[in-house]
């Protein structure tokens, strides 16, 4: 991203978090859509605009990016906090393995959810 498109006084990397999050949920075309905006995942309304994120979660520190602490909630305040890799590792969704009649994997509970809409 261009830094001369972002806002006056905004930190870069705030921003950016800010940004992202909502291409994830908006964006049909970003290749992280189907696990945030296709399954349902919104940003709160005074989260639109960066200055209200920025309101609510302040500057994101050095080395932290924005996570989710209920990974099927949606990004609003309450539901976020900035965190380091190793804190966003042990918050992850994990898939549920199904299987058929005889015992074949043959799909996740996630991608199945996603394929039925």
């Amino acid at each position: 991203m261009d830094r001369r498109h972002i806002p006056f006084g905004a930190h870069y990397g705030t921003y950016v978090s800010w940004r992202n999050m909502k291409k994830r949920c908006y964006t049909k075309s970003e290749i992280s859509y189907p696990r945030y905006g296709g399954a349902g995942i919104t940003v709160c309304e005074q989260w639109q605009t960066y200055q209200g994120f920025l309101a609510d979660m302040g500057e994101r520190p050095e080395g932290f990016s924005l996570d989710r602490i209920n990974g099927l909630g949606n990004y609003e305040p309450g539901n976020c906090r900035w965190a380091t890799r190793s804190e966003q590792n042990k918050n992850r969704r994990q898939p549920i393995p199904i299987r058929n009649a005889l015992g074949q994997l043959v799909g996740s509970h996630a991608v199945i959810q996603q394929a039925l809409g």
